[in-house]
């Protein structure tokens, strides 16, 4: 190889070279621009310390609730829904009030803002939650032939009723939380809740608060086809 046709591939290498690194410089900016256009979720605020609903805290329910927001570009909520309930329709009420009620930065795609879909939880928890420690007496509540207590808590189908407790242990302010459909099945419930009976000895407040489950003691047999 000559000596001229050696500078000349030098030439075109260098050349190359320098269209590589010059397409890297270009390529910089749009790679931070991509970067700094990343998608971007809703922000609330304000939010970590929602209203306790004064008859929850009466009977002291606790629970976690699960929502799934829409935030318009406003940063304003315009559609909520509960994806898990705590157990309670007051805590899940009171929790997409509060964050309806909420300040949001709104999501953004491309550096704009847009609607955007967020999940969230709120855990409602009592300071002190004077029924924790109450414990019914066993055998307490009188017999029944259409209810039998039901210890499930994640039950679907289960009739749950809240209620009060004096500082004799005696039932007081039943309250239907979750009926079965049936209104004699219910008011059966209420009235069974209302003969059984608490200890309170290790409580450090005069009054509590529980919850009962029961459950249909027979199961309606399937209609014949």
């Amino acid at each position: 190889m000559s000596i001229q046709s050696s500078g000349y591939l030098t030439g075109v290498l260098a050349a190359l070279a320098l269209c590589a690194f010059g397409s890297a410089r270009a390529d910089a900016p749009a790679a931070l621009q991509a970067s700094a256009a990343a998608p971007s979720e809703p922000k609330a605020h304000g939010c970590d310390n929602l209203d306790y609903p004064r008859e929850a805290r009466r009977y002291a329910l606790e629970g976690v609730t699960t929502l799934a927001l829409l935030v318009d570009a406003k940063g304003v909520v315009s559609f909520s829904r509960v994806l898990r309930s705590s157990g309670w329709k007051m805590l899940d009420d009171a929790a997409e009030q509060g964050y309806t009620s909420c300040r949001f930065t709104p999501g953004t795609r491309d550096g704009v803002a847009r609607a955007s879909w967020m999940r969230v939880q709120y855990k409602w928890v009592m300071p002190t939650n004077p029924g924790a420690a109450g414990a019914l007496h066993p055998a307490s509540c009188q017999h029944s032939a259409l209810l039998v207590p039901d210890d499930d808590a994640l039950a679907s189908d289960s009739i749950v009723l809240r209620f009060l407790l004096s500082g004799d242990g005696d039932v007081s302010g039943v309250k239907l939380e979750r009926g079965s459909g049936d209104a004699q099945l219910d008011r059966a419930a209420v009235e069974l809740a209302k003969t059984c009976r608490y200890d309170l000895s290790a409580l450090k407040t005069p009054v509590g608060a529980a919850v009962l489950r029961f459950r249909p003691a027979v199961t309606p047999a399937a209609a014949p086809h």
